[in-house]
């Protein structure tokens, strides 16, 4: 037991390190030629921190201090950024494609045919939007993607993760290419996955799964969360099959939390439809999605494994280890799919098809994983 915990915990440090190296790389050889010894240098500070940093004395006795100065910081830093670093001068687009789905819609004009500045069709579905829009009527939409780290950290605290791995868990993004890179171009799909594993912890809070109040809850957030990106239908397939696997739940209330949550991901659609139901089935975020990211039989390659993985699940913490694991593996056909279509380095550096952060959306899984585990292990000695 013990021996496979070490496992899963070292499997999502990797993915956790191959991602930040995969964006070191990307990035960092835009600027210097010795931009390996940095990808080196930040490698062994994760593997100290990671490894060791529960055995320093400071983090224990300090780490609520330490953690309030550590966001009050960045967050300091990543405003300064917003002040000198102006979206428009980057090469990425979400904040755009936000920005010009939301001009669409108050313009009256039908949304899913907004392009933004770069000329990229609005993919994600409607209720991504729905969250951006305080963030939109500000005016920087860099705050939607600096959220992404206090929501993460409010996570860990709903998960009763000890203090001390609180620490670690904020030395580790906040030191990661990957976040700087969310903060700098105004992204926000670190806080996209952190909602799903919020919704995941709230799950396995649930102590009666056939109150229809509970139900309804649970249906109405799964719902919504669903109508951001439909990629983490995969981690809800490995968490119900999980829940009646297990006995948690039965199957009367799947199928009502079910349809629930097609009600309320059905509802995100409706004011964006109306009067537009022509141009919906002409321009929608499901053909946008299929158009752009792998063809559909790499789909359900994915999908098929998704209904297999929750047999490996043998306790409540396994299913965010495997829900990374399927996020990671999907983003990975992606990635092979694309390289095959011309050559990783082209794909990947030069024309850039490849768009390296969807391999954040695993992160938050894996990380609040290892913190569970490792809270876990400590609560019993």
């Amino acid at each position: 037991m013990l021996k496979s915990r070490m496992i899963k915990e070292n499997v999502s440090f990797a993915v956790f390190s191959f991602v930040n190296i995969l964006f070191s790389v990307k990035y960092f050889s835009r600027y210097t030629e010795y931009y390996l010894f940095f990808v080196v240098v930040l490698f062994i500070f994760h593997v100290f921190i990671f490894y060791k940093g529960n055995s320093l004395q400071l983090f224990a006795k300090r780490s609520a201090l330490i953690n309030s100065l550590l966001l009050i910081f960045f967050s300091i830093g990543s405003i300064f950024v917003f002040s000198k670093v102006p979206a428009e001068s980057l090469n990425t687009d979400r904040w755009s494609v936000i920005s010009s789905f939301w001009d669409n819609f108050f313009d009256k004009n039908y949304v899913y045919y907004a392009k933004s500045h770069l000329g990229n069709y609005p993919g994600p579905m409607p209720f991504y939007y729905i969250l951006a829009l305080p963030f939109y009527f500000i005016g920087e939409l860099g705050f939607f993607s600096l959220s992404g780290i206090f929501v993460f950290f409010l996570l860990l605290k709903y998960m009763n993760i000890k203090p001390c791995y609180q620490t670690i868990a904020l030395l580790l993004v906040l030191t990661s290419p990957f976040y700087f890179w969310e903060i700098l171009s105004r992204s926000n799909i670190f806080l996209n996955a952190t909602l799903i594993v919020f919704s995941i912890a709230f799950f396995f809070k649930i102590k009666k799964y056939d109150s229809f109040k509970n139900q309804l809850l649970l249906g109405t957030i799964i719902g919504l969360l669903l109508s951001t990106r439909n990629i983490f239908a995969l981690c809800y397939v490995i968490l119900f099959l999980y829940g009646l696997k297990s006995k948690k739940i039965n199957i009367k209330s799947v199928m009502i939390i079910g349809c629930i949550s097609l009600f309320a991901f059905a509802l995100t659609f409706i004011p964006f439809v109306i009067g537009f139901m022509e141009d919906f089935l002409k321009m929608n975020p499901f053909i946008i999605q299929s158009s752009f990211l792998m063809p559909t039989g790499w789909v359900l390659v994915a999908i098929f494994c998704s209904f297999f993985l929750f047999l490996f699940c043998k306790k409540d913490a396994d299913v965010l280890f495997y829900c990374g694991t399927i996020l990671f593996f999907t983003i990975m056909l992606y990635f092979t799919y694309h390289s095959l279509s011309t050559s990783v380095y082209e794909a990947f550096i030069e024309k850039s098809t490849i768009d390296v952060s969807y391999f954040i959306l695993c992160i938050p899984f894996f990380l609040c994983y290892i913190l569970k585990d490792k809270t876990e292990i400590a609560n019993t000695y």
